[in-house]
């Protein structure tokens, strides 16, 4: 049971790039809401697992059509299976021993493909800590300032304001993946994560998400079915989304995620809720590794654009294709780690609101860094020549 449910997990819970809003959207036309109805279709469905009946079609319906949920199962067409039988692993008498078997076949085991399985093990043995937690968010102004924070890193009135007929999108709670979503419809925002961060923290994770929906990027990536250059074109979208991002949520997530944080007393090796936390500080180890590697990376990305460059001079579309797929495997998780690196570099030697105003402009982004990097004094390593010039006519190509 235990190797062929992870299995799935593994095939199932896939990390996907943001989604870049639209311009001039308007988010629903509604006015700006904190929403947990989520969370509550999610404990709806655990309340009758835990009972040992089985949720009717109506109930899994209703939750995965939920604010939030819905943008994972519907916009992003995801197999629902997985959760389904996630949380009757978790939440059903009957599976306590099939689920006590696959804990303890991932014991020790990182990977973040598994968050989904601790984060609804923390869901369930955690829920009035999280009920008290969402009391406290609700009730605050703790989006408004999210807002603020993400708005110094975008361009003026990126979030909507007085220039603007839109609102800031609202935001969706849900039980799921130890993750968030900045979307044209909204931000979604795992609660046990949010909850895990503390109030500070919950604020610096939403505003992360905020900065992603309301970037709007100038750079058009093509289906990838279509263009053999849609791959490297989503990798310089993502260095840029998520590196400016990470500039706000991440040196706090590293310092509160520190290998030997204390946990509650209340947590034994068996909680959720501390395999949660492992996870998160174990993908921070990861981020700040592939971090301090950024000029390797910049090196192996440089002499695959060249490649890239020179495969389309020759006409070898296959050998273009493997290249520009081989770019978008070259940057660890979707580009968060070097993109900070590159965002840092440019803060610290131009500063943010250098940013700020070219957060749609992943081509500028890379510019920027090119000079901050020949800035550095051979700490860090600039684009050549050649794939610059690469970039240039890429940029000709598929921007605005």
């Amino acid at each position: 049971m235990a190797p062929r449910f992870i299995a799935l997990l593994l095939l199932t819970f896939l990390v996907h790039p943001v989604q870049a809003q639209k311009p001039g959207e308007v988010f629903n036309g509604k006015a700006p809401t904190m929403d947990f109805s989520g969370v509550d279709h999610f404990y709806r469905v655990a309340s009758v697992l835990k009972k040992g009946q089985s949720p009717g079609r109506e109930q899994w319906d209703s939750l995965l059509s939920a604010p939030g949920y819905s943008h994972y199962f519907i916009e992003q067409n995801r197999d629902s299976t997985s959760i389904k039988r996630l949380m009757r692993l978790v939440f059903s008498p009957s599976e306590e021993k099939a689920l006590q078997d696959t804990l303890a076949s991932v014991q020790g085991d990182f990977r973040p493909e598994l968050r989904p399985l601790h984060t609804l093990l923390a869901a369930k043995g955690e829920r009035d800590t999280l009920r008290q937690f969402r009391k406290q968010i609700k009730t605050s102004n703790l989006r408004q300032q999210a807002i603020k924070e993400a708005s110094a890193l975008l361009p003026e009135e990126a979030l909507g304001g007085e220039k603007e007929d839109r609102s800031p999108p609202p935001v969706n709670f849900v039980i799921y993946n130890l993750d968030g979503r900045g979307t044209p419809d909204g931000v979604v925002v795992d609660l046990v994560m949010a909850e895990i961060m503390g109030r500070k923290g919950a604020k610096l994770f939403l505003a992360h998400e905020f900065h992603h929906a309301g970037r709007e990027s100038r750079l058009q990536v093509p289906n990838r079915k279509q263009d053999l250059r849609a791959f490297l074109l989503r990798a310089f979208d993502q260095l840029q989304a998520e590196g400016i991002a990470d500039l706000i949520d991440k040196s706090y997530l590293f310092s509160k995620m520190k290998t030997g944080a204390p946990m509650s007393a209340t947590e034994g090796l068996d909680s959720g809720r501390e395999w949660c936390r492992k996870l998160l500080a174990a993908f921070a180890q990861r981020h700040q590794k592939a971090y301090r590697s950024t000029p390797s990376t910049v090196r192996r990305v440089d002499s695959l654009l060249v490649a890239v460059a020179d495969a389309e001079e020759d006409g070898n579309n296959q050998l273009l294709r493997e290249r520009s797929r081989e770019i978008l495997r070259s940057i660890p998780n979707n580009g968060h780690p070097n993109g900070h690196y590159m965002a840092d570099l440019i803060a610290n030697q131009f500063g943010t609101d250098t940013l700020a105003v070219t957060a749609n402009d992943p081509f500028r982004f890379v510019r920027l860094y090119n000079e901050a990097a020949r800035e550095s004094g051979g700490r860090s390593v600039p684009f050549s020549q050649e794939a610059m010039t690469y970039l240039a006519r890429l940029e000709n190509r598929y921007t605005e």
